[in-house]
């Protein structure tokens, strides 16, 4: 690939049949990652070609370090990249980073770079970069803050066998721990205490799945059997396709651990009431991360001057990175009245009301891009 001659890095021609630019989706090994791009790839209504990507040990060094290069891609394992070049490239995270800048030089600076999620690297480096609350990204002139990761609606033609549970379905999907909202065997008890009232006072069912991240422990606690009508999904338990469309589908109310930004934007899409369980950490000591940001990462009396200047430089630009801000995109959240907190005791009858609102940043972010490509 960086052998290819000079002619190959010309600008790939628009679709002779159409005037839709020529689009490639970066694909990781992350399903939620993966899941934004391609929902801002299928929103856009332009052909798209996948390119599924997988990388070396070097990945975890910072992307200052590797400019415009495949250094940190595994070939044999990944999607080829050759002309025709993309008039546009959509990728998440910061492994694609310098991948996707090497796609624009190949392409002779013309491809537009779309970043979604935390890139760790210069928004500068990019056309667009579109993040969440979590990622305290500065703002700018190419940055879009949503209040939740690109969802779009769960697409399960049936529900299949959870018809039969009793309604309303509280489906709770579980994730695992993180700095700000633990989720240990303790809090998992908690949490299926609150499901069993739930269900127990309004008549209901439970729907229970657990992820990739969920401790054993912890899965062990939500998965036992339950009194009231339930089904239980342990995390690559069911043969076959994923029961997930389906649990999004079935779904009459949601609750979800406060630790997952992407479960959270599934959840909310569905335009049914969600509720966030998550009780903040407040043990020490906290990671070095976290201590940092707070002496130096934020706007407070006495944060640090000349340190916290060159603490935010060094964040900007992609040397350190801060802490993953849960707290603040669940603010956010409850402030907007697209989450609600999980009270202690549940209310006499299941809500009924969708969130306040409607995330509308699907369509905020696919206006922008259609802009970027009408500047070309």
């Amino acid at each position: 690939m960086p052998g290819a001659p000079d002619a190959d890095r010309r600008v790939s021609p628009l679709s002779e049949a159409t005037d839709a630019p020529r689009v490639w989706a970066l694909l990781g090994d992350k399903a939620g990652d993966n899941a934004q791009v391609l929902a801002l790839a299928r929103a856009l209504g332009w052909p798209f070609e996948v390119k599924r990507l997988a990388y070396r040990d070097l990945r975890k060094l910072p992307n200052l370090l590797f400019g415009a290069s495949l250094a940190t891609l595994d070939r044999r394992r990944s999607a080829p990249l050759a002309p025709p070049w993309p008039d546009l490239v959509i990728a998440v995270g910061r492994r694609s980073v310098p991948v996707a800048r090497w796609i624009r030089r190949r392409a002779g600076g013309h491809a537009r770079l779309v970043q979604i999620g935390r890139p760790r690297a210069p928004a500068a480096w990019f056309d667009l970069v579109v993040t969440t609350p979590q990622y305290a990204i500065a703002p700018g002139p190419n940055v879009i803050e949503l209040p939740l990761p690109i969802a779009t609606p769960a697409a399960a033609d049936t529900i299949g066998d959870f018809e039969a549970l009793p309604r309303p379905r509280i489906v709770a999907l579980v994730g695992g721990p993180s700095v700000a909202f633990p989720l240990d065997a303790a809090a998992a008890r908690r949490l299926r205490e609150h499901l069993e009232a739930m269900a127990k006072t309004w008549q209901g069912s439970l729907l229970v799945t657990t992820s990739r991240r969920t401790p054993e422990p912890v899965a062990a606690t939500l998965l036992a059997s339950y009194a009231e009508p339930s089904r239980t999904l342990g995390f690559g338990a069911t043969p076959g396709p994923s029961p997930y469309p389906r649990l999004l589908a079935a779904g009459d109310v949601f609750v979800v651990t406060a630790d997952s930004a992407s479960m959270l934007a599934d959840a909310v899409t569905t335009g049914r009431p969600v509720f966030a369980f998550g009780e903040p950490r407040s043990v020490q000591p906290l990671p070095l991360s976290w201590r940092l940001h707070r002496r130096f990462g934020t706007d407070r009396p006495g944060a640090g001057g000349p340190l916290r200047r060159l603490y935010r430089w060094l964040l900007n630009i992609g040397l350190i990175y801060g802490p993953r801000r849960l707290d603040l995109l669940l603010a956010r959240l409850y402030r907007e009245g697209l989450v609600q907190e999980l009270p202690d005791r549940p209310m006499p009858t299941p809500p009924t009301a969708a969130p306040r609102g409607t995330v509308a940043g699907l369509d905020l972010v696919v206006e922008r891009v259609r802009r970027l490509m009408q500047e070309r």
